[in-house]
């Protein structure tokens, strides 16, 4: 059985101010505000906080879409999925319209 990585104190705490803002915007932009400005905060940290700030706010636009709770497991698993496929992201209904020949 493998030992779960565990984030260090810094991004814990980074973590918790981004859980604790809520629904309070000011409080959430202090929050990202505090990450970007902490010198201290390896890069490789930053850039893992920023991205799970992005997956997040992905799945809050899934759900104003939808009007309904998003599984993040089914979701994820169906990314997986499109990613082993090798299939885009993105799929059109319709056939793409190819622009007139002059």
């Amino acid at each position: 059985m493998t030992a779960k990585a565990k984030a260090s104190p810094r991004v814990a705490e980074h973590l918790e101010k981004l859980r604790a803002s809520g629904l309070s915007t000011e409080a959430f932009f202090d929050a990202l505000s505090g990450i970007k400005n902490d010198s201290a905060l390896p890069n490789s940290h930053r850039e893992a906080l920023y991205r799970m700030v992005a997956m997040e706010s992905y799945i809050w636009y899934l759900e104003a879409l939808r009007g309904e709770p998003v599984d993040r497991i089914a979701l994820f698993l169906e990314a997986k999925k499109a990613a082993a496929d090798g299939e885009p992201a993105i799929k059109r209904k319709t056939p793409a319209k190819s622009p007139p020949q002059t």
